[in-house]
């Protein structure tokens, strides 16, 4: 009888511990396991060197949440440096515009002096023609004074053309500068646009993050979902 007891209680015991050893374990993880590949893909606009990794791996994050930041310095200094080239074109314009005001006043006054010239030795060369058809006058000193006022006539004639060419020149310079002007201001924003991207936000759950030193971020067209 007592060997059919301890035989019974053998069993009993050989069966629990099977049945244990043959039970299902349960995972403690509270999320699922992925798999990390060896090299993840960043996704950025523009591109550039990662200074700073702001989460870790199974970190929850939230919606507009940072989560990578890039290397400004180099886009910063760019951008100084077109405004520092902006300020000095603008500057320039500025300038210019001064002393083309400057000089167009003394211009005019020599254009009315000229005219002013010209219009008297013209009543001269027509009194001497008068002069010389009642024979008061010689031909000589008819066409002396004619001589004088083709000169006048020719100096007009150049300082006029003198001051369009100067007008001429400064408007060109002005289009220049207020092109270049242009273009700085686009540089600027299209900087400021990358200082905005410099920053990678992300809405749902990093499970596998790695990284080497100082990584680079490639920029590509359309961004991986």
């Amino acid at each position: 009888m007592r060997t059919v007891t301890w035989s019974l209680i053998g069993t009993t015991v050989f069966g629990v511990a099977w049945l244990a050893w043959r039970a299902p374990k349960k995972s403690l993880s509270p999320r699922p396991a992925r798999t990390c590949r060896l090299v993840q893909d960043i996704q950025m606009p523009v591109g550039g060197v990662v200074d700073q990794i702001l989460v870790e791996e199974g970190d929850a994050v939230k919606a507009g949440q940072v989560l990578m930041k890039l290397d400004t310095e180099a886009t910063r200094n760019v951008g100084s440096a077109w405004r520092k080239q902006s300020s000095s074109n603008r500057n320039s314009l500025v300038l210019r515009i001064r002393r083309s005001k400057r000089s167009l006043p003394v211009n005019t006054e020599q254009l009315q002096m000229l005219e002013n010239n010209l219009q008297l030795q013209i009543e001269i060369l027509e009194r001497y023609q008068e002069l010389e058809d009642e024979g008061a006058a010689s031909e000589l000193q008819f066409l002396s004074q004619r001589n004088t006022v083709e000169e006048i006539r020719g100096r007009l004639i150049a300082t006029k053309a003198d001051r369009l060419r100067q007008e001429a020149q400064l408007d060109q310079q002005v289009a220049q500068l207020n092109s270049e002007l242009a273009d700085l201001r686009s540089r600027l924003a299209e900087a400021r646009v990358t200082l905005r991207y410099q920053l990678l936000q992300s809405p749902w759950m990093v499970w596998c993050l790695t990284s080497s030193p100082r990584p680079k971020a490639s920029p590509r067209n359309q961004p991986r979902r």
